[in-house]
């Protein structure tokens, strides 16, 4: 199957950068259409079965960012009612559908109770991928592809969001995922408390990055980001300690909501 590459998010040079590209799989129409049957299926399944974590709102026929920004904004503003604030952390995962880890990929089907043929039809689906790159004629060597799902079909999405489902347990702020995006946001009753428990989120999310084979954005510049809401100020608003992700400090973006 051969792939073509697209630029990831705009940034200065984004051209020029091989790291700012992604594989595209280029399939055809009877494929896809393959694919939206076992999609089908395989979605009901998880949702008749309660498998789908409720804090997942990429790729969800009926959900969309609008709704997880409504939630999350009702959150902010009933800890101002309460005078409080709310802590939160953003996070991304570097590369995310192209690290999925086959092997635990195929784990976390069987946990999720998909065997028989229709799992031994998903490890075909998986297996001989192959890729190469085409610049102004130029062909590259097919180089196999060991991890991730194909971007560009219909059942990758599906297979990211099984793989990544188990990423809220353990954690004990409130944590909302929008695909490989994921954001811990706590209210702030005593300053301490809230510092602790992120941090033991954090830490449990870096070690499920660990044992799942995923890497969260490793380059400073890009790194997990903090904001305080807050409608304090001055000498009633809370003094904060840094958090740290992977080694690295959180970076605090201020933010004060005075209205």
């Amino acid at each position: 199957m051969e792939i073509c590459k697209r630029p990831a998010r705009s940034q200065e040079n984004s051209r020029q950068d091989k790291s700012n590209y992604r594989p595209i799989s280029l399939l055809c129409i009877c494929s896809k259409i393959f694919e939206k049957i076992v999609f089908d299926n395989i979605y009901k399944f998880l949702l008749d079965n309660s498998l789908l974590t409720p804090n997942q709102s990429g790729f969800r026929p009926g959900d969309s960012t609008i709704n997880q920004l409504l939630a999350i904004t009702t959150e902010i503003y009933n800890t101002f009612e309460n005078r409080q604030e709310t802590r939160a952390a953003f996070l991304d995962i570097s590369k995310a559908f192209d690290k999925v880890w086959h092997p635990g990929l195929i784990f976390k089907l069987k946990q999720n109770g998909i065997n028989g043929n229709l799992l031994s039809m998903i490890e075909h689906y998986l297996s001989n991928r192959k890729q190469r790159v085409v610049l102004n004629g130029i062909e590259s060597p097919w180089e196999s592809i060991l991890s991730g799902v194909p971007q560009g079909s219909v059942l990758g999405p599906l297979l990211f969001l099984i793989y990544i489902n188990d990423l809220t347990d353990n954690i004990s702020a409130n944590i909302k995922l929008f695909a490989d995006d994921s954001s811990l946001f706590i209210k702030v009753s005593n300053v301490e408390e809230a510092h602790q428990t992120l941090t033991n989120d954090l830490n449990s999310i870096t070690t499920w990055a660990r044992q799942w084979k995923m890497k969260f954005n490793p380059e400073i510049a890009k790194q997990a980001i903090e904001v305080v809401f807050s409608r304090k100020y001055g000498k009633t608003k809370g003094v904060h300690p840094p958090l740290y992700f992977n080694d690295i400090p959180v970076a605090r973006k201020p933010l004060n909501i005075l209205a």
